[in-house]
């Protein structure tokens, strides 16, 4: 009796265990049909790249990193600064005709190839973890067809950058620029533990797992307009056969002693600290990518990258203003140059003041350097005083500019002018007397 009531226990255990587990493994399918209910869970561990462009750029086909710059200007990602990828093709150094050849690319590369990535998805949902060989062959198929899209697309671009006098400059991005920021990753699908009691040893379990996906490209490239702002671009290319069915980006911008700047699939970083100076020194930008993998109901890694950009500490003349803009022959002007600084531009700072009018209506004398040092708040005022001589009248245009930074820091900005008027005006003009 007493061995028939424990086999009754063990029994119901067991069978309580397995109703929890199927209940567990009925959710799990519920999430693979509505994947974007709630977050998917993640497993966080660092991936060893396969290939490092770095090293041997040229392991990198040229599909993905033709199709890692078109992701990038044809991305859906808003925009929180006006036109982030013009900027990237701008600071890359494309001007605005190439810059429309590309962004055209982009758009037809987009119409092209997301009909192709819906239907990759379709059959990885119908067919994971196990694709039988027809599914395989259809995820080739789709793939080759990708492929020749990307050339078609880049073959057209190619005769209208070689019209705009860019093609050098395209093809030395590709092969010098993006495949070196680019790493490839092994891809592995998660496994999932598949018998009738996953809870409890099961002679009949086993792991199922599809083998043999294809890599997944990760670029990262941190770039700096100046000392405005330092943008952070990820991207990535993934085979059809790749084991993720949709992959989430992320993008951070790292500096010493700022916070740190995140986005997607770019990341924007204020050079301006909001406190009267402006960041400079060394900026890190990471990437992460993720795939996510319906099975397990979980993301994993697909990979991830690093770039860097060092912005130079600098000093520039903002604006230079004039006391007064209607002069009378013989009174005294002062001019105030507003000097800003990055954050290690410390020291002293030598403004030059000069003449820009050529010829100059007037002789204008005092025009001399202001030497100014300890930039604390890295925002000063340098003024000069002027006095015209001479009978002439009419309009005289000055300048002040950076004749000697601090040590370690360079002169950025240029000139600054201003205009104003000796003698009276004459319907609103200043002419020549």
């Amino acid at each position: 009796m007493k061995r028939t009531a424990l086999f009754v226990a063990l029994m119901l255990a067991i069978v309580f265990a397995a109703t929890i587990v199927n209940v567990n493994r009925a959710a799990g399918d519920d999430h693979a049909n509505h994947k974007h209910q709630q977050q998917p869970q993640s497993q966080q561990q660092e991936k060893t790249p396969v290939v490092d462009g770095a090293l041997t750029p040229d392991a990198i086909p040229d599909y993905a990193a033709q199709e890692i710059v078109l992701r990038i200007l044809s991305s859906d990602t808003p925009d929180k600064i006006g036109d982030r990828k013009k900027a990237y093709l701008r600071i890359h150094g494309f001007d605005e005709d190439a810059q429309a050849a590309l962004m055209l690319a982009a758009r037809e590369y987009k119409r092209l190839v997301e009909p192709i990535e819906r239907e990759t998805d379709d059959i990885k949902n119908l067919n994971w973890p196990n694709p039988n060989s027809n599914a395989r062959a259809k995820l080739k198929d789709l793939q080759r067809l990708k492929e020749q899209h990307i050339a078609g697309v880049t073959s057209d671009l190619n005769g209208r950058l070689e019209t705009f006098r860019s093609l050098d400059k395209w093809t030395d991005h590709i092969s010098n620029m993006v495949k070196r920021k680019t790493k490839g990753f092994a891809s592995e699908l998660p496994t999932k533990k598949i018998g009738f009691f996953r809870l409890l040893p099961d002679p009949f379990t086993a792991y199922a797992q599809a083998g043999g996906c294809d890599p997944t490209y990760v670029y990262t490239d941190a770039l700096s307009d100046g000392y405005s702002m330092v943008y952070g671009y990820s991207s990535y290319s993934a085979g059809a056969n790749n084991c993720g069915h949709e992959f989430y980006l992320t993008t951070q911008i790292s500096h010493t002693g700022a916070p740190t700047a995140s986005g997607t699939d770019y990341a924007i970083f204020n050079l301006d600290s909001g406190l009267g100076y402006y960041y400079d020194g060394y900026f890190l930008a990471t990437t992460t990518v993720e795939g996510y993998c319906p099975v397990a109901v979980q993301t994993f890694p697909a990979g991830s990258n690093t770039d860097d950009v060092t912005v130079a500490a600098t000093v520039e003349v903002k604006n230079l203003t004039a006391s007064n803009v209607d002069v009378a022959p013989g009174d005294s002007i002062t001019l105030y140059a507003e000097v800003k600084a990055t954050e290690h531009a410390t020291g002293s700072v030598t403004v030059g003041f000069g003449i820009d009018s050529n010829p100059a209506p007037v002789a204008v004398t005092g025009a001399n350097n202001a030497v100014i040092g300890g930039l604390v708040n890295y925002m000063v005022t340098v003024s000069n005083t002027v006095t015209s001589s001479g009978p002439k009248k009419g309009p005289v245009t000055f300048y002040a500019g950076i004749n000697s930074a601090p040590t370690g820091a360079i002169a950025s900005g240029g000139q600054k002018t201003v205009t104003v008027c000796y003698g009276p005006k004459v319907m609103g003009n200043c002419p020549i007397q």
